[in-house]
């Protein structure tokens, strides 16, 4: 079947459900037969109501058989099925933000046993390659001896704090020193939940450069100023 747009959609005639999707091609595609006035002939069309030849008609992660809007991706089910449909294949870079309190903009989750502050990293993809980098504070507690988080206190008297950069698997101390730090080698920020997200298009000479520049971070943080 040809689309008045030019589209091909190739069904198998052996089968009434072309993709296996669970939905009979007639399902999929409306057809409308209209007679001809005077003539021994049928005028027909089909409304495509989903594509016959593919499980998830508008690439949005949902297969048609409970998709609501097969042909219209108004959401997506991840974040990688956003990107590849959005962007198709361009690299990006994305700022994801996992707040205190999801849809707020209040910076300390005080319900929270530790205090929990929140959590921002960034990811970048160029279609082949990918890197996700986060910025884990730290600050030396000297009655202690040990590092610790950032804290609500640390927020409170505007303190600026050296900490690891996590990434892909791997870490580094923004002060150069790799004493004491937290084991987290098999934790991948891209694992990292989060509540919002901003994703730009970049170009292969921006991709390269942010991630030399990821990988050689040696500013501190502070909660405030940042």
């Amino acid at each position: 079947m040809v689309g008045f747009n030019g589209v091909r959609i190739e069904m198998n005639k052996h089968s009434n459900d072309s993709d296996g999707d669970g939905l009979l091609d007639n399902q999929e595609i409306e057809i409308h037969k209209e007679p001809v006035p005077g003539e021994n002939k049928l005028i027909v069309t089909g409304k495509m109501i989903s594509d016959p030849s593919k499980v998830d008609s508008d690439n949005d992660g949902f297969d048609d058989t409970i998709d609501s809007t097969p042909l219209d991706p108004i959401c997506y089910k991840t974040f990688d099925d956003y990107r590849k449909n959005v962007f198709k294949g361009e690299a990006t870079f994305t700022i994801f933000v996992d707040q205190p309190y999801a849809n707020s903009r209040v910076v300390i989750n005080f319900d929270d046993s530790d205090e929990y502050v929140g959590h921002t990293y960034v990811g970048i993809d160029s279609g082949d390659e990918e890197d996700y980098a986060g910025f884990w504070p730290w600050a030396l507690n000297k009655s202690t001896g040990r590092r610790e988080g950032y804290g609500t206190f640390r927020a409170i008297v505007r303190a600026s704090v050296d900490g690891q950069i996590l990434m892909n698997g791997s870490r580094y101390t923004t002060d150069g020193k790799n004493d004491n730090v937290f084991e987290l080698l098999d934790y991948r920020e891209k694992d990292h939940k989060w509540d919002v997200a901003q994703t730009y298009p970049i170009n292969k000479a921006q991709f390269g450069e942010l991630k030399q520049y990821a990988s050689n971070y040696k500013y501190k943080y502070n909660m405030v100023d940042n």
